[in-house]
């Protein structure tokens, strides 16, 4: 068995099994914390450091699925080459407006590495870089 019919048959699939447990684990802990009460404004920052680990678990499954098929569409990769039309030109210099798909995916595949570094270190500075409430300063309590 090659490397590739690996992968295919028992990997991905324990992969998409293992990630759709992850998130239902992570939905259920959301929906539990959403039912708690909550001083005024939690709620919001709640939803927004679940939307933070959201997008910075998507970055950073779309880096590993870059590493493993360059080829295939990428979504996160396709849409950010199209808000920022020169970010297909940092890896693949022969796009200026006549790239095929071919080539763009022959560029994708050369490069696949270090547009999974930074799809993967983006994803990771969502997650470490805003503090979290136990970690911003508390008023501090009077003397007894």
């Amino acid at each position: 068995m090659s490397t590739a019919d690996f992968i295919a048959s028992i990997a991905l699939p324990a992969l998409a099994i293992a990630t759709l447990g992850a998130l239902a684990v992570a939905l259920v802990g959301v929906l539990h914390g959403l039912r708690q009460p909550h001083a005024r404004g939690a709620r919001m920052a709640l939803a927004l450091r679940l939307a933070r680990w959201v997008v910075a678990a998507l970055l950073g499954a779309s880096g590993v699925w870059i590493i493993i098929a360059p080829r295939a569409d990428q979504p996160a990769l396709d849409l950010v080459e199209s808000a920022f039309p020169a970010v297909r030109t940092a890896y693949d210099p022969a796009d200026r407006q006549s790239a095929t798909r071919a080539s763009r995916d022959r560029a994708r595949e050369t490069h696949r590495y270090g547009i999974a570094l930074v799809f993967i270190i983006l994803g990771l500075s969502l997650v470490v870089s805003l503090p979290r409430q136990s970690r911003m300063r508390r008023p501090a309590t009077p003397p007894r």
